[in-house]
């Protein structure tokens, strides 16, 4: 585990870095340009994680200043513009995180419009980023209804769209995260208990088109295990049995956890005891 005053410190640094960097920008030329972009968003996701929101914020948009630069340089590398688009998508995701949902659609949606402007000249390599993006959408969307229009383009696109388990258990522990420190000044444009309301109709219907088990799983488990008040022990037992029948094999441990998980949590511990006997073998 690393080190928090190591980390803290490293931190602190490559902000002084980037700070110095950008004092000289004016002299760096395009490739140049793409590593200070590269740092600053290194240093956004590294911040993010931290939970240091305003902080990552100013180094996304610092990612994002310098790429535009890029792209002004590089009109006909799509790369560049790719690049782009998916750092708007980091900061609507920062922006989401500390509570302003209004602004994270905003840069949520730029970075749908410019992926949709590559789209044409590679479809096949853009339907999944763009699929992505709109899943992502759907999450902050702030009613059903538009998260369903967002959800039918993300399938349409995308029949199969490998990320939603991950990109949903993500969104969702940043979700149920109070803000802190700066982010803290802003109350959540759609209260917590709303949203997650949304996210869980998305979500239900995601699965009912893409049945598969690492979907159903990891919900299974995030319900069984999010802070209490945000917990759905009945759901996550659905889900969670689910995914058992589904793959009964190669993973049954796995799958027998995550039932006896919701079972503890809706206060069977009979049923818990029984199904983690399914996997020590002890049936007594």
């Amino acid at each position: 585990r690393f080190n928090k005053f190591t980390e803290a410190h490293e931190l602190t640094r490559s902000e002084a870095e980037l700070t110095s960097a950008l004092t000289l920008r004016a002299d760096v030329d395009t490739k140049g340009r793409i590593r200070l972009a590269e740092t600053a968003e290194q240093l956004a996701h590294a911040l993010y994680f931290e939970r240091k929101y305003g902080r990552a914020e100013q180094a996304m948009r610092t990612a994002i200043e310098v790429q535009e630069q890029v792209v002004a340089e590089s009109p006909d590398d799509p790369s560049q513009k790719n690049t782009l688009s998916l750092r708007w998508l980091e900061l609507g995701k920062i922006l989401s995180a500390a509570g302003r949902n209004t602004e994270a659609l905003v840069e949520i949606s730029r970075a749908i419009e410019s992926r949709r402007q590559t789209f044409d000249a590679d479809p096949e390599g853009s339907k999944a980023p763009l699929s992505r993006r709109l899943f992502e959408r759907a999450l902050r969307q702030p009613t059903t209804d538009a998260a369903m229009a967002d959800l039918d383009q993300v399938f349409e696109l995308d029949p199969e769209p490998d990320t939603i388990a991950w990109d949903l258990v993500y969104f969702l522990d940043d979700l149920v995260e109070e803000p802190r420190g700066a982010a803290a000044e802003h109350m959540r444009d759609i209260p917590t208990e709303q949203q997650l309301e949304i996210v869980k109709g998305v979500f239900l219907e995601a699965i009912r088109r893409l049945p598969n088990v690492q979907n159903q799983q990891m919900l299974a488990d995030w319900l069984s295990s999010a802070p209490e008040r945000f917990r759905d022990p009945e759901l996550a037992l659905q889900l969670a049995q689910r995914a058992l029948e589904l793959d009964p094999g190669t993973s049954d441990m796995e799958r027998h956890e995550s039932v006896a998980w919701a079972q503890y949590r809706l206060g069977d511990h009979q049923a818990c005891l029984a199904t983690l006997g399914k996997i020590t073998g002890d049936t007594s």
